[in-house]
């Protein structure tokens, strides 16, 4: 029972976005708003199998010398994290910060660039400062979102209120998994076996997060 547990959680990356693809497959209609989210869930399910399937199988592809390095993938699925929330957030009809809310992937592109460009490669080595910087721009988003809410005179009913719950999803991902991201690169280089246990707590929380998808596309297939 316990090492299925563990194997579960080991492709919990993979399976939890079946949560939300099942939702997308049955809902009644598919909204304008929901296409970053929709975008972002078929993305993210052929990133994390070719990254999974890599680790598991340890084999040797095209971009790397080294068997079974996946850490490409996690780069990349970061770097469309980070675009398609934000535009998802920039969807959201609010006015406080709209400008700033737009100019943030286009700072976070130019960063990418030149940092994998001339720093740091992003094929061979998990970069804890971009995976951090990624949390840090979705979270300023939640963070903006709520602000917003607090200001707002109009009463919203939350349990009908889809994007509320998604954002709240994002942003329990987000919190929890920042501190993981900024040190998992010195906990990869001095303790190992550590860095692997506890990335089993980013496991969680991305199937926390896949449900609070599929809730927010429940949602939305009845407003």
């Amino acid at each position: 029972m316990p090492n299925l547990f563990k194997l579960l959680l080991d492709w919990s990356e993979v399976w939890a976005l079946f949560i939300p693809l099942t939702v997308l497959i049955y809902k009644r209609k598919i909204q304008v708003e929901s296409l970053p989210l929709m975008l972002y869930v078929c993305i993210a399910l052929l990133l994390n199998i070719m990254q999974d399937y890599i680790w598991k199988k340890q084999l040797l592809f095209f971009y790397s010398s080294q068997p079974g390095d996946n850490i490409i993938f996690y780069h990349i699925h970061s770097i469309i994290r980070l675009l398609l929330f934000s535009w998802f957030f920039i969807q959201v009809k609010q006015p406080f910060l709209h400008r700033v809310k737009k100019t943030v992937p286009i700072v976070f592109i130019i960063i990418v660039i030149v940092n994998y460009g001339f720093f740091d490669s992003i094929f061979t080595k998990f970069n804890s400062r971009m995976l951090g910087l990624e949390a840090l721009g979705i979270l300023f988003y939640c963070m903006v979102y709520f602000l917003n809410l607090l200001t707002d005179e109009e009463v919203i009913s939350y349990k009908k209120n889809a994007t509320f719950w998604m954002v709240t999803g994002i942003c329990m991902y987000v919190v929890i998994n920042f501190p993981i991201f900024i040190f998992y690169e010195r906990f990869s280089a001095n303790a190992q076996k550590f860095a692997i246990g506890i990335w089993d707590i980013h496991n969680l929380t991305y199937i926390m997060l896949c449900v609070f998808m599929a809730k927010y596309f429940y949602t939305t297939s009845y407003e």
